[in-house]
């Protein structure tokens, strides 16, 4: 910290130089004569005042506005200046004022660092005598006579004048007066202090009816820290009692040097060792997806300390030998190792908490400034650590850290932090402080009078916890970052934080673990009870009955065929009588080779029929695999469509299904055909169907009757009558076959068959739907996004459109919406061991706003839980793993208990005995509105330069960028470090879909490669293929850089190896083929190592700057700020030199956005052009 003692030079700004050129810029004029008059130069009066403006900017001292009406000649006006512009003395920043401009400048006219200190005086009092005794202490602080100009240096003027402004409110109604009272000081409290000018600070009295008064007194956080305040407040208390003859004068200024420190290299050193293996960043239940820079805006909230708790905090801190400030950050610390576990965990192990320390020694405590340093404090939480034994933890550390408190948090940022970005807090994220206000009194009007520091409407931290303690109450507050949290959130985080500090001081020797699990979080069944759905028969006896009720509704369309309900039952119960005379009992399964259509249809209701279970086998799969799922699931028998044995084991026998046609139609009009009575139950297992393994071998699933019922055909997300015609477009191995084919017919709507060659062309499928009167589909999101490429309205007579089974493009979604929405648009979610669907939400403008589409909550006879790794309930706004229950579980895994077991747990909240959970694998954040909100796989978790990030946050924002269609980012794990890679089709062209990134994701989740592909691999149930991407991008890792982009060309839907719509008429060699054929694509990346241009004056002068700032003599056009040693603070000084050199303003942000000396070049050129054109220079000058 710089005092007013040392050694500084005189600072003389160049005022001839610097009038003209606001002359110029304004008039717009290129050369200025020094006696030319500025209103015969076409000046006028709006212009005039641009002029004084532009000076005060420029020389950093208050100029009037009229003053180019008295002094309107550029000699004239340098000499009134000269005189009125008292002298300055430029002195060095200190570490701390250079991190803090920093901050401020990355936020340009923001309060975020502005301190309004509200005093409210219930007597009257002297107007001008305080005024007077506040300027007396601008006189005496050389703090508040400093500025820092843009040019990136430290003035400290001879004399500054204190703004004021006096509202004399006095003659309005009291309830009036109050209102604009406050309204006025609300204002004045978010309105910025300019840093370019003396003194950082301003003053606003407001006089109300009754001889009451309040005085705001705003000052900015680089003139003024805590302890500052307290000793303004001190001096103001004794100057304005001495011109009230209530005390004497202020003694002289005391200046003194600075006393011994910590060898810096100790200091780091230890820090070092402090902080050595920190983990990246805390997962803070965030609302929205964190922007590259979290901007300044913040909301707080408020509430008042029980006393009983104040007590016994004071006692805890007595009985540990600790600080209250001590405790407050433990309890602090437990909260955050809570709300911030990473997504399935029970808590954080490793937190970080930047808190404040002075800065000061003994000789620096009568002096006025910015001396606090913000250092990081580490605690380590364990399963058995106990809240006492957290708070001597943290009670040793911060008594180390006061040893060490004058390393520059900057220089650990630099040593320790993993990344370089414009980032305020890379090492303290969150904060703490605590604000001691017992000893604080003033009376100058008799009666006490009240302190309290007014809320900026900004936020320093992504969250910020101040405690502050008074004579008689004690408040707490939560500031957060908009940015990130909605006031719903900032409001239920305060909650949480105040419960979990009650406990933990009620119990101080139980484990933090138990302590702030043990509270209210979330009722067990997420936002809605569990109620279970009355199943009374199987799902064949269902279809029967509509069957017998309308036998000559059409049941079935399959291209020219139309199967009526009474044929569609005489057909299943003849061929159930085959299967049973056959030896098929009940309990037994029936493979089904069959594609899409009628046949398959029957044969799944004749199965059923016949008391067995069907296994659905995907005939365009290869048949090796087909026979290895018969083998897992021990068919008994097989119904095969003719050429479609070789999908059966050896030894299995067949039979082969005829085509229904329109003789069963016939049949059908006589009335239905009962078949021999099986007895089955709605627990009898219905169907096994395969899904991929995480072993790579296949998992059969069983599925009983029961849990079909539980979602078709009425529930609260889908509702099926008579009247609806349902597309049939999944492959019959997919398990959204089962919504489609029994939603339908336990309805008695109508099933249409998706002809394979429609479903491949979205021009098709879209007149398709239309003919047939389809009014319920669904569709994964792949198909969707290639779809709506295309034919953006095909889906708008559709009464719902039900979409799933992967990442939804936010883009597309938005752009079908516009072009002709269903009346329905149904976001579902559900794993096939949940039978379909587990959770759904109707998207709503809302979802569009917010960027972000949820699952939403439970199906009815479903409920969800979101849990920790200890099976405890996540908080509202907590991440965890989602677990499903009800009646739609499956019964396990075919011959795998062990499996089973591990993923079919009991439910440690069961109301009934032997209630079970499906364990999903699945990340989700549990809004607090009870909507849950799919973040990825718990296996989708990299970390990248010490950040955590989900591949799935990653793939939504990809998916918003325009001409992207199907897309996913992979996560290269053997490169090192690790690297983000984003795939997609459509025309977007690589280079601009990294660029879209770069602006709407942290530098850190910005993917290193981006590629373009024809289509991309999918596994048999629609989702994209990661392993076959990953093994596609993997035999040229490291492609060249782009050729010029091809005119855009269209993207056409997954192709037939995409499963999700084969009906077994495409290649047996199915994904494996495509996964093969796909190429690295288009790239964008790479850098070509050019040269710094020669002949161009602001390359040269950037060059000049880069060299004398970091210490390098040869870089070339490509090369970056930060991997050169630029540091968030170099580039501050970046941004200065530039204004020194050119004139011209470069946002910090910039630097970090484009850190290239290129890019940065080009910057700085193009504002020198906009400069320059505002001055009249053609725009040819550089």
């Amino acid at each position: 910290m710089s005092v007013d003692h040392e050694p500084a030079a005189v600072d003389t700004p160049p005022y001839e130089e610097i009038v003209r050129a606001a002359f110029g810029q304004v008039l717009r004029r290129a050369e200025i004569a020094p006696d030319a008059d500025f209103f015969d130069l076409g000046g006028q009066s709006l212009q005039a005042v641009e002029v004084a403006l532009e000076l005060r900017r420029r020389i950093g001292v208050p100029v009037e506005m009229d003053l180019l009406f008295r002094y309107r000649r550029p000699v004239d006006l340098v000499a009134h200046l000269a005189r009125l512009a008292p002298p300055a003395r430029r002195v060095p920043m200190s570490p701390t004022e250079e991190r803090l401009l920093f901050l401020d400048r990355l936020h340009p006219g923001s309060p975020l660092y502005c301190v309004p200190v509200r005093y409210e005086f219930a007597g009257a009092v002297d107007a001008e005598a305080l005024r007077a005794a506040l300027q007396e202490l601008v006189d005496r602080h050389g703090a508040l006579r400093t500025c820092f100009p843009a040019d990136g240096r430290k003035l400290v003027r001879s004399a500054a004048t204190l703004p004021w402004t006096a509202v004399d409110l006095s003659g309005e109604e009291p309830e009036r007066a109050a209102v604009e009272s406050r309204r006025h000081l609300d204002a004045e409290a978010r309105r910025p202090v300019p840093t370019d000018v003396p003194p950082l600070a301003r003053a606003c009295l407001v006089t109300e009816p009754g001889d009451r008064s309040v005085l705001l007194l705003t000052l900015h956080h680089l003139i003024a820290d805590q302890h500052s305040l307290d000793l303004l407040d001190s001096q103001l208390q004794q100057a304005y009692g001495a011109r009230v003859g209530l005390a004497r004068e202020l003694p002289p200024v005391r200046r003194r040097g600075l006393a011994g420190q910590p060898d810096a290299a100790e200091s780091l050193a230890h820090w070092r060792e402090q902080l050595a293996g920190l983990d990246g960043r805390l997962a803070l239940p965030a609302d929205r997806p964190r922007p590259e820079v979290v901007g300044p805006a913040g909301a707080v909230v408020t509430a008042p300390l029980d006393p009983a708790l104040v007590t016994r905090l004071t006692d805890l801190a007595r009985d540990c030998a600790a600080s209250e400030f001590m405790v407050l950050l433990a309890a602090y610390t437990a909260f955050l190792s809570r709300v911030a576990a990473p997504g399935g965990t029970t808590h954080a192990s490793d937190v970080v908490v930047g808190a404040p320390f002075g800065g000061r020694t003994v000789d620096d405590e009568d002096t006025v400034g910015m001396f606090v340093n913000v250092l990081p404090i580490r605690a380590r939480i364990d399963a058995d650590t106990t809240f006492r034994e957290l708070v001597g933890q943290v009670r040793g550390q911060v008594s180390a850290a006061l040893a060490y408190q004058w390393t520059p948090l900057q220089e650990l940022v630099a040593e320790l932090a993993d990344a370089a970005g414009p980032d305020g807090h890379p090492l303290t994220q969150v904060g703490i402080s605590h604000v001691d206000d017992r000893d604080w009194h003033w009376a100058p009007a008799g009666a006490p009078a009240v302190r309290e520091v007014l809320s900026t409407g900004t936020a320093k931290f992504e969250l910020l916890w101040t405690v502050t303690t008074g004579t008689t109450s004690a408040t707490s507050a939560l500031e957060v970052a908009a940015d990130l949290f909605t006031p719903d959130r900032a409001r239920q985080l305060h909650a949480t934080l105040l419960a979990d500090l009650a406990r933990l001081s009620a119990t101080p020797d139980a484990t933090v673990v138990d302590a702030v699990a043990s509270g209210p979080s979330t009722a067990p069944e997420v936002a809605h009870g569990y109620v279970r759905q009355p199943v009374e028969r199987p799902v064949h006896e269902v279809v029967a009955l509509r069957a017998r009720a309308h036998p000559e509704a059409v049941a079935v369309r399959h291209g020219d065929r139309s199967l009526s309900y009474g044929a569609l039952d005489t057909a299943a119960a003849g061929l159930a009588r085959r299967l049973v005379a056959a030896g098929v009992r009940p309990g037994d399964r029936v493979a089904v080779a069959a594609g899409r259509g009628a046949d398959a249809v029957t044969a799944f209701l004749a199965v059923l029929r016949a008391g067995a279970a069907y296994v659905p086998v995907d005939v365009a799969q290869p048949p090796t695999r087909s026979r290895a799922i018969g083998r897992d699931s021990g068919v008994r028998l097989a119904l095969c469509e003719r050429g479609r044995e070789d999908h059966v084991p050896p030894g299995v026998p067949t039979i082969e299904l005829a085509p229904v046609g329109a003789a069963a139609g016939a049949a059908g009009a006589a009335g239905p055909v009962a078949s021999a009575h099986v007895p089955v139950t709605v627990r009898h297992p219905a169907y096994v169907m395969y899904t991929s393994g995480s072993t790579g071998a296949p998992k059969g699933v069983v599925v009983p009757h029961e849990a079909i019922l539980r979602l078709v055909p009425h529930s609260n997300f889908l509702r099926l009558g008579p009247d609806d015609v349902v597309a049939h477009l999944s492959n019959t191995a997919f398990d959204a076959a089962t919504l489609e084919i029994w939603g339908a017919l336990c309805a008695g709507a109508t099933l249409v068959v998706v002809p394979r060659e429609v479903a491949l062309s979205p021009y098709r499928l879209g007149r398709f739907l239309a003919e047939t009167g389809v009014s319920v589909m669904f569709t994964t999101n792949a198909l969707l996004n290639a779809i709506v490429t295309h034919v953006p309205d095909a889906f708008a007579r559709l009464r719902v459109l039900l979409v799933g089974g992967d990442q939804y493009a936010l883009a597309q979604i938005r752009r079908m919406l516009a072009a002709g929405a269903p009346e329905h648009l149904v976001n579902a979610y559900g794993p096939t061991e949940n039978t379909t669907f587990s959770a759904a939400h109707e998207v709503v403008p809302a979802d569009l706003d917010r960027g972000v589409i949820p699952i939403g909550g439970p199906i009815d006879g479903g409920y969800l839980r979101v849990l920790d790794d200890r099976l405890t309930p996540v908080a509202p706004g907590g991440t965890g793993e989602l677990y499903v229950g009800g009646q739609g579980l499956a019964d396990g895994y075919v011959g795998d208990p062990g499996r089973t077991c591990a993923a079919f747990v009991a439910d440690p909240f069961a109301v009934v005995p032997g209630q079970r959970l499906y364990r999903t694998g699945d990340l989700v954040r549990l809004r607090p509105d009870g909507d849950v909100v799919f973040l990825g796989r718990r296996d989708d978790q990299v970390k990248i330069s010490g950040f955590r990030v989900e591949l799935g946050e990653v793939e939504r924002v990809l998916g918003d960028c325009p001409q992207v269609g199907d897309h996913a980012v992979l996560a290269v794990t053997d490169a090192e470090p690790v690297q983000l890679v984003a795939v997609s089709t459509g025309p977007a062209d690589p280079a601009e879909v990294r660029e879209f990134l770069r602006a709407n994701l942290p530098t850190y989740m910005v993917p290193a490669r981006c590629h373009r592909l024809p289509t991309l691999p999918v596994t048999p149930n629609g989702k994209v293929d990661r392993a076959a991407l990953l093994a596609a991008l993997g035999r040229d890792p490291d492609p060249e850089p782009p050729a010029p982009a091809d005119p855009p060309r269209p993207a056409g839907p997954p192709g037939p190896d995409g499963a999700a719509i084969s009906d077994g008429a495409a290649d047996s060699a199915g994904a494996s083929r495509a996964a093969g054929r796909t190429g690295p694509g288009d790239v964008s990346g790479g850098a070509s190592g050019a040269a710094v241009p020669a002949g161009d004056p602001v390359a040269a002068g950037l060059a000049d700057i880069w060299r004398d700032l970091l210490g390098v003599a040869e870089f070339g056009a490509d090369s970056q700020f930060f991997a050169l040693g630029g540091t968030s603070i170099k580039a501050l000084h970046l941004v200065g030199a530039v204004h020194r050199r050119f004139g011209v303003d470069l946002r910090i942000v910039t630097v970090f956005r484009r850190p290239s000396f290129a890019d940065l070049a080009r910057e700085i050129a193009d504002l020198v052009r906009t400069e320059q054109r505002g001055n009249g220079d053609g725009p040819g000058r550089p």
